[in-house]
């Protein structure tokens, strides 16, 4: 540095030093400091020394070694204490990392013990269905160790049936639930209700899947039991209906025939009287007992529909929706289409049970002047539907929804492997719609169409 620029720096120093006199600041105060510190940190010692225009050292001149051994005093412990805050602040961070870093190890072996606890199969694996993990649950299930189970080996429990599936579910690359057999310890495969989903790191990059298994044997074999034991109730209810209508035509029928037969011989024996009072009432009887045995047939033919048996599905849709509009006097629009001869006769009795339950639902409930039956075949599927103009209901409401009617339907289809739908709405009508697998009587041949 030069002189002038000293002499400069002196000439600042000068002046402010008076300013901080003028005001009252003290000789040693910070602001003087303040500059001590400029001075000393731009100043080279040599040149603070220099000697100014006036002969005189610069420095000297207003600056005495007390006040440069404060100054260097006063460094010395700003840099002391910035170390000290450093340190600390260091050792805090340390302290709040080892806390956070303890209490992830504890939340994890928390975490581990629940797994473990639950009473679920709990699994761990990557998009390339390698085991990462399972909880003791699973082991305890499989009767093997940890090292068994990783990798490729867990699939080994797996029914080679249910391999496939389970490969389109991990390439989805989504949530998934599905049902498979896994192999227990003592070689019985079990039903297992598999659901997955993605394991998610704190990048949110899912890395594979985390799932749990739940043992669903005893619920498929009750949902098995309750379906044969729905099948089997029906196919009793049919037979008891059968020998009920075969009784009442062959026998009470019969009988009932008989004795119209009598009452007719015996009324051309009394025709010569025709305005006695016991010609009048032997006529009388035998008009009665020709309706009540017309009655008994058509009761016979309801009970056991030998339309069914011998014409076909079709025809016997068909004659029952005659004989419903005749009967109730309400217009019908019958729409049979495309139905296989060859229908499995379980099948045909399903559907024509839920057309005559129906029917007799709308006669009784829907006060409807219009009614349209449908049934159609399409795609290996048959589809019925029946749908009235009537008062209608509420399905969702209990007294409504639960009735005998509506569970007889229901349940026909199951049985079948269909499926029921029933839609309804006050003043506007109502709709029932079911969908069965059209199963044919023999396995091979051809089928005409109706």
């Amino acid at each position: 540095m030069t002189i002038r620029t000293a002499f400069h720096l002196q000439e600042c120093g000068s002046h402010f030093m008076k300013d901080s006199r003028q005001f009252g600041v003290p000789a040693m105060s910070y602001a003087r400091l303040f500059l001590l510190t400029i001075l000393t940190v731009v100043s080279l010692p040599g040149v603070c020394s220099s000697i100014a225009v006036t002969g005189q050292p610069v420095y000297a001149s207003w600056v005495d070694r007390s006040e440069i051994s404060v100054l260097v005093v006063i460094l010395a412990g700003l840099l002391l204490i910035a170390l000290l805050l450093y340190n600390r602040s260091r050792k805090k961070s340390s302290t709040d990392h080892e806390q956070t870093k303890q209490s992830l190890t504890q939340n994890k072996e928390n975490f581990r013990v629940i797994v473990d606890s639950a009473p679920v199969l709990i699994w761990s694996a990557s998009h390339d269905m390698l085991c990462t993990y399972v909880n003791r649950e699973w082991l305890k299930f499989t009767g093997r160790s940890i090292q068994d189970e990783l990798g490729e080996t867990w699939l080994h429990d797996i029914h080679a049936d249910d391999m496939q599936a389970l490969h389109r579910a991990f390439g989805t690359n989504e949530h998934f639930t599905i049902e498979h057999r896994l192999r227990r310890f003592d070689g019985e495969y079990r039903w297992m209700r598999n659901n997955a989903v993605h394991q998610l790191p704190p990048d949110a990059r899912s890395t594979g899947y985390i799932g749990c298994c739940v043992d669903i044997t005893e619920e498929r074999e009750a949902k098995v039991f309750q379906a044969e034991f729905g099948s089997r109730l029906i196919r009793a209810q049919e037979e008891e209906r059968a020998r009920i209508a075969r009784e009442l035509h062959d026998d009470i029928n019969q009988r009932l025939a008989l004795l119209a037969n009598g009452l007719d011989r015996l009324w051309r024996e009394k025709r010569e009287d025709k305005k006695s009072e016991l010609t009048m009432e032997i006529c009388d009887l035998w008009q009665l007992t020709n309706d009540i045995a017309a009655d008994i047939q058509n009761l016979s033919h309801r009970l056991h529909p030998s339309k069914l048996h011998y014409l076909g599905l079709s025809a016997a849709v068909r004659d029952l929706c005659r004989e419903f509009s005749r009967q109730h006097d309400i217009d019908v629009d019958c729409n049979v289409l495309n139905l296989p001869r060859d229908l499995d006769e379980n099948i045909s009795l399903c559907l024509f049970r839920t057309f005559q339950e129906a029917l007799r639902n709308i006669a009784k409930h829907s006060h409807a002047h219009h009614v349209k039956v449908e049934l159609t075949h399409q795609y290996s599927t048959i589809r019925l539907r029946v749908s009235d103009d009537g008062v209608g209901f509420i399905v969702n409401n209990s007294a409504n929804g639960k009735g005998l009617g509506l569970v007889s339907m229901r349940e026909r289809l199951k049985s079948a492997g269909g499926h029921f739908v029933i839609w309804s709405r006050p003043l506007l009508g109502t709709q029932v719609e079911g969908t069965i697998p059209a199963a044919p009587k023999r396995a091979a041949g051809t089928s005409s169409i109706d």
